[in-house]
């Protein structure tokens, strides 16, 4: 009697065993197609994660000076300027450009006076948004991979950053020119 029972309970459990590891390798397939439809589901949210990173923050440099600012607005935002020169002769904003290249003019009026600002923190480039967007798209979003962890990286680098800004005015302090440089 011991000997069948002991046959039973044997086949019994080989049976359970069996149904356990098939129990198991169907799961297992389960879960992989799982991850491959969350992974084909979910794959949309991480496109332009790194443009979402990038946009956040400060507004554009051209939103803070723009033609027609004045220069209370432009202070309100920058601080009180480090430096400010009255200019004689007076300067043409097309004169100014030719001095630098990296002069930015908006008006056509004569430039009055000059201030130097410095500004502390970052500011939107507005270029660095699109780009991110664009090879996100370029790549099928394969780029968001790599651009996520450089956006948080270029984001806290950029909030420390000082920035030397100089910003010409006319005679009634309106922003007639800028020039806005990192300080290295």
């Amino acid at each position: 009697m011991k000997c069948c029972a002991a046959v039973a309970l044997t086949s019994s459990s080989s049976r359970q065993i069996r149904a356990a590891r098939e129990f198991a390798a169907e799961l297992r397939r389960w879960v992989s197609q799982m991850r491959l439809w969350l992974s084909v589901a979910l794959w949309p949210t991480l496109s332009g994660c790194s443009a979402m990173i990038l946009a956040v923050g400060e507004p554009e440099e051209r939103s803070i000076i723009h033609s027609g600012s004045k220069r209370t607005e432009v202070s309100a935002f920058l601080g009180e300027p480090i430096s400010s020169t009255t200019l004689t002769p007076e300067l043409e904003a097309n004169a100014l450009l030719k001095q630098d290249k990296g002069i930015e003019p908006l008006s056509d009026e004569r430039a009055t006076a000059v201030a130097t600002y410095r500004y502390t923190g970052w500011v939107q480039k507005n270029t660095d948004v699109g780009e991110a967007a664009a090879l996100a798209g370029y790549t099928l979003f394969l780029s968001e991979l790599v651009m996520i962890p450089l956006a948080i990286k270029e984001q806290t680098e950029r909030s420390g950053r000082t920035h030397i800004v100089n910003v010409w005015y006319d005679a009634n302090d309106h922003v007639v020119a800028y020039r806005w440089a990192s300080e290295e």
